[in-house]
């Protein structure tokens, strides 16, 4: 480790790994069921992007066809061509401080 911070991957990138995911799961587990699974980790992939949800995650969520699946990530790629993702910080959360007692 160099300690060189690297660039985000680009959403090309993101696409590319979400798209390679899901085609190697419904390889693996069939097509409905890879489909059902990859819904929970669209938001994973495509995290920070503006306007993601509004625009392409309900639409991503409720289809059942591979092919428009395929469809939408072009979709989404060709709206978020030029758009370089920024790293985010890892937030820390004290997840106790609700149960701290008050003095």
């Amino acid at each position: 480790s160099t300690g060189e911070e690297k660039a985000p991957p680009t959403v090309e990138e993101r696409l590319s790994v979400c798209r390679q995911h899901l085609q190697l799961a419904a390889a693996w587990e069939g097509g409905w069921k890879a489909i059902t699974e990859m819904r929970s980790r669209y938001g994973s992939y495509l995290k920070g992007l503006p306007g993601f949800r509004e625009l392409f995650f309900k639409e991503l969520v409720i289809q059942n066809d591979m092919g428009a699946l395929l469809n939408i990530f072009e979709r989404i790629q060709a709206h978020y061509e030029g758009f370089q993702p920024v790293h985010e910080s890892i937030r820390l959360i004290n997840y106790h401080r609700h149960y701290e007692r008050k003095a």
